[in-house]
């Protein structure tokens, strides 16, 4: 009996759950449809786009060093080195307006990563190009969040920004999914230069298209 009591009470639980997320969404694209600044729309999906790259990186960085032929026990120290490059990117970012330096910052990004994956074979200009790399990623990561947030009416603010990383989740997912399909059929390395180079294409022409 007690059994059944809390089976139910779960399921009617998730159920309001399930009701208010559903409630909630919809909410968000309401207040979406009223902002009549497309720019907003633009940003969200570059954010999206930008976990093909994301996701690549900090899902599979500790196999890119092992193929590089990194010791994985030096693996913390270089998780410490990512952090101090993520406070001297925010150091730079403070000082310097990105705002219109975005397609150079995509381009350094995947040019950066593709040179570091082929390069693999080279371990000290693995690493060197990899620590690049981390530079205008997290610039362009702060400045896709700064943008959306500047773009978003405060009073939806909140909303906004979970729709975008709703949003994010979806393409996360749908990434790593095909990543594990093609990684079936192709090297590792190839995979990722593919997503690399989709990241590039897809972000350019998505962050072009406010001039058309």
């Amino acid at each position: 009996i007690v059994s059944a009591i809390l089976i139910i009470f779960f399921f009617r639980s998730n159920s309001k759950i399930h009701s208010q997320n559903n409630m909630n969404f919809k909410n968000i694209i309401t207040e979406l449809k009223n902002i009549n600044d497309k720019q907003i729309y633009i940003d969200i999906l570059l954010f999206a786009i930008f976990q093909i790259i994301a996701q690549l990186f900090f899902q599979f960085w500790q196999v890119m060093f092992l193929s590089a032929g990194i010791n994985k026990k030096q693996f913390g120290i270089f998780y410490i080195i990512f952090q101090l490059i993520a406070l001297f990117s925010n150091f730079v970012f403070g000082r310097i307006n990105f705002k219109k330096l975005k397609p150079f910052l995509i381009i350094f990004i995947s040019v950066l990563l593709i040179l570091g994956i082929y390069f693999d074979h080279v371990s000290w200009a693995f690493v060197i190009l990899i620590l690049l790399f981390l530079l205008p990623f997290n610039i362009y990561s702060n400045q896709l969040f700064l943008d959306i947030q500047k773009q978003s009416p405060s009073h939806i603010l909140a909303s906004v920004m979970s729709f975008a990383g709703t949003i994010g989740s979806i393409v996360s997912m749908i990434f790593l999914w095909v990543i594990g399909v093609l990684d079936h059929f192709q090297s590792f390395d190839v995979v990722a230069i593919e997503s690399i180079m989709l990241f590039m294409v897809l972000s350019l022409i998505i962050y072009y298209l406010k001039k058309l």
